[in-house]
């Protein structure tokens, strides 16, 4: 067994729900960050995010709003087994960057 502390996955979140990282077979991911950052000049945004699939049922962030120019930090913590998968959406494509943290155990 292998344990590796590091990013996950990162870019900028579609207008249309997407998958942001799918755990490879043999690997469990175990998320312990996940930064959402609004880098635009003035223009409030939503995101929502969810674990394995995108019903109201696998939300995990339900429809937040970030303001211009700021940073959302989420230090909780997401157990995701092989073929699990982290999605999300935001109210505008590549306005909203993503960057998902956490250790990757190899089984």
């Amino acid at each position: 067994m292998t344990l590796t502390y590091k990013v996950l996955a990162q870019g900028q979140l579609s207008n249309v729900a997407g998958v942001l990282l799918t755990v490879p077979a043999g690997h469990q991911y175990i998320i312990k960050q996940i930064r959402l950052v609004n880098a635009t000049g003035g223009t409030n945004r939503t995101v929502q995010l969810y674990v394995n699939g995108t019903a109201a049922a696998n939300s995990i962030y339900p429809s937040t709003t970030l303001a211009a120019g700021t940073l959302l930090d989420d230090v909780g913590t997401i157990t995701l087994n092989a073929a699990e998968t982290l999605q999300g959406v935001a109210a505008a494509a590549t306005e909203i960057t993503f960057t998902v943290c956490g250790l990757d155990i190899t089984i």
